[in-house]
């Protein structure tokens, strides 16, 4: 009994860890950009392939998110038609307590505890509710299920 407990605690340490947030316009659904500039774009894994050719832009693909959810680069995704395409996850900020859940989409680039979501993202959840502060270190929780941030199943 106590072996599970301490077991169980040791995951959820696991799946909470320190990761730093930075911001691009690019993650941005205003900006619409189209799937193929991201690296979860077609391949098996990728979204478009997901959604059977129905999703080819941030604008399409908002709709099949729940409300609030974002898009950002991910440091689980690797390399263009990564299996953690799609994955769902949080980003919490705990200084402010505030979060938002996002999918990832792309290759997180500026290092390997990094994700790079909207400016909107990014100012959702910082101090001043502005981009000022440039980066935040916040907590990454977990990678969810693949459907967790998504409105339909398009398995």
């Amino acid at each position: 009994m106590l072996f599970r407990f301490f077991y169980t605690l040791l995951l959820l340490v696991a799946c909470a860890s320190a990761s730093v947030l930075k911001y691009d316009p690019n993650y941005s659904y205003s900006k619409n950009l189209p799937l193929t500039s991201f690296a979860c774009s077609d391949g098996s894994n990728g979204l478009i392939t997901r959604f059977k050719g129905t999703v080819n832009n941030l604008s399409q693909l908002r709709t099949k998110l729940k409300p609030g959810v974002q898009v950002a680069a991910h440091k689980f995704v690797t390399s263009w038609n990564s299996p953690s395409c799609g994955a769902c996850f949080r980003a919490r900020n705990p200084q402010t307590n505030l979060w938002f859940n996002f999918i990832a989409i792309d290759v997180a680039r500026d290092g390997v505890e990094t994700v790079i979501a909207s400016p909107e993202a990014f100012s959702s959840v910082s101090k001043s509710g502005t981009t000022a502060e440039g980066v935040i270190t916040f907590q990454d929780i977990g990678n969810g299920w693949k459907l967790s941030c998504m409105e339909l199943n398009f398995l």
